[in-house]
């Protein structure tokens, strides 16, 4: 079981809340109520803001239940500020296409070692009775390993600042972990993100250990950070599918021009425009410790915001 660690306190082209007591009530919210909450999102009556939570942390002192509800890459450059990846991200988390789920367990309120379980988890349910599942094998093995959409499951530090508001940093684990966004009707993956050496930080926890950042119409206040590392192998058998667009992952990151003939594997490394700049090995990655010619992963950083949201145990084997 690889090792997390979770704080709890107050309150190249990189680009680089207040408390309350407001529950997700069961006869839903009025429109008034949630105006800066996504337009596109499904059963938008039953979110609750700040962060257009669906559900409150605050019934169980002991356990968190989060969903990444926005994220915006700061590197590689040809993430940064890519009106493309952009737009797709941001459909895709609205639409709750994009559900990556972060589940904090053994909350004790003194601090000390917690689990936690995160990774891609499968919508269900509607109204009130929203939930997510995290998946075992469930990915689709014609592309590759069944089991790469499964969680990680790790134990953290929980360290207590001040009330009931904290900060969360995880990482970073080792192991990869590969996060889809899936069609809801068609069952059809857009987009695949595999991610080594996962780390998240600066993940402010309010509103009872419900949100992380807030919204405010027409997107969200991220406050939390990701770093992770993008292994060009993986990437290359990761594809994104947008109907017009259709790419392996590698070759976006690495700047070849998706009407190009050529991609990662006809291409020489070094005459990408933009060329992994970390090196990836079994016991984690590094930064820069490498040449164009030898780094076999991209540095990925961004920022992020979550809410909290029903999870349940793993679809096929039960809790965690």
């Amino acid at each position: 079981m690889t090792s997390i660690t979770i704080l709890s306190a107050c309150g190249d082209d990189s680009s680089s809340a207040a408390d309350s007591s407001i529950e997700n009530p069961d006869a839903g919210a009025s429109s008034d109520e949630l105006r800066a909450c996504p337009a596109d999102a499904p059963d938008r009556d039953f979110m609750s803001e700040p962060c257009c939570y669906r559900k409150s942390n605050a019934d169980d002192p002991s356990e968190a239940e989060l969903r990444l509800a926005f994220l915006r890459p700061t590197a590689p450059t040809t993430l940064a500020n890519n009106t493309l990846v952009e737009a797709l991200l941001s459909a895709a988390f609205d639409e709750e296409r994009f559900n990556w789920l972060v589940r904090i367990s053994g909350i004790t309120g003194e601090g000390g070692e917690v689990a936690v379980t995160t990774g891609f988890g499968r919508r269900s349910g509607s109204g009130a009775d929203v939930s997510f599942a995290f998946v075992d094998g469930d990915a689709p093995a014609a592309d590759g390993d069944p089991n790469r959409w499964n969680p990680l499951s790790t134990t953290g530090t929980l360290t207590v600042v001040d009330g009931d508001e904290s900060n969360l940093a995880l990482g970073p684990v080792v192991d990869t972990i590969t996060l889809p966004i899936v069609e809801i009707d068609s069952d059809e993956v857009s987009l695949e993100l595999p991610l080594a050496s996962l780390e998240l930080t600066n993940m402010a926890l309010t509103e009872n250990r419900s949100c992380v950042g807030e919204r405010t119409d027409p997107t969200y206040t991220p406050v939390a950070s990701l770093v992770g590392y993008l292994p060009v192998e993986d990437t290359k058998n990761a594809n994104i599918d947008l109907g017009t667009v259709q790419s392996s992952v590698c070759k976006i990151l690495a700047g070849i021009a998706v009407s190009s003939d050529e991609d990662c594997n006809t291409r020489d490394q070094t005459k990408w425009s933009v060329p992994p700049d970390s090196s990836c090995t079994g016991t984690g990655c590094n930064f820069g410790d490498c040449t164009p010619a030898d780094c076999n992963a991209w540095l990925l950083t961004g920022e992020f915001a979550a809410q909290g949201v029903e999870v349940t145990g793993n679809e096929a084997t039960g809790d965690q």
